[in-house]
């Protein structure tokens, strides 16, 4: 399973509440046209993430799964997305900025299932990359998954660059951990409550989005990541 992120950078004349009306309809209609994605789903901003990162230039973030790379790569020539999505995105998205990091999920902690509609906050921490462009190392799986916990999150993943995307050149991010929460309440109280477990988790990344989502092509289980 591959997963693309797609990191949306608003178009500077485009108002922001006209920017997430827009992405959500009529584009997130018109992404259900595209027969090969297994999922998908949008990230909206929130309010700054706090607790020492701040926001990247993006307005959002989409998260699309495919079946392999592939098919990923190969979404730019299907005629569903060109003369869809694509032909919408310039209408709200500074094009010229738009960024892709196809990565391979990992399923730290699972947690419930999640209905489309599911109210929720997510934290989506871009991680920097290292200079060799392999991607960030942070602690390993036990821990993560201990971290995520004391921070009350209730679904951990971490997403890190295909290897097979990147063999030959260096990925925008060194991946993307996104933890999940019931509502923005409770992820100040796990961000605030356990600053330790924050420190090493967040360890040396500094831009994060603070998201709601809104779930485009959702299947009746969350696909894998």
């Amino acid at each position: 399973m591959i997963k693309v992120f797609a990191l949306i950078p608003r178009r500077p004349d485009v108002p922001v509440e006209e920017f997430h009306d827009h992405w959500r309809h009529p584009h997130g209609d018109l992404a259900l046209r595209i027969t090969t994605m297994q999922g998908y789903l949008q990230s909206h901003r929130l309010a700054a993430p706090g607790g020492g990162l701040v926001d990247p230039p993006y307005e959002g973030i989409a998260e699309v799964w495919f079946d392999d790379l592939a098919t990923a790569a190969g979404m730019g020539e299907d005629p569903n997305y060109v003369e869809g999505c694509h032909a919408d995105e310039p209408l709200f998205i500074d094009v010229d900025r738009l960024a892709f990091l196809m990565t391979e999920p990992d399923v730290i902690a699972p947690g419930p299932p999640v209905p489309q509609d599911a109210p929720g906050v997510k934290l989506l921490l871009l991680l920097p990359a290292d200079d060799d462009g392999a991607g960030a190392v942070g602690p390993s799986r036990e821990q993560e998954h201990e971290l995520g916990e004391r921070l009350g999150a209730t679904r951990h993943v971490l997403c890190r660059p295909s290897s097979e995307a990147y063999a030959d050149d260096a990925p925008p991010y060194g991946g993307v951990r996104e933890l999940w929460w019931p509502d923005r309440r409770a992820y100040e109280a796990g961000r605030d409550g356990a600053p330790d477990a924050w420190k090493q988790l967040v360890g040396s990344t500094t831009e994060a989005l603070l998201a709601t989502e809104h779930r485009v092509l959702w299947p009746s289980a969350r696909v894998s990541g």
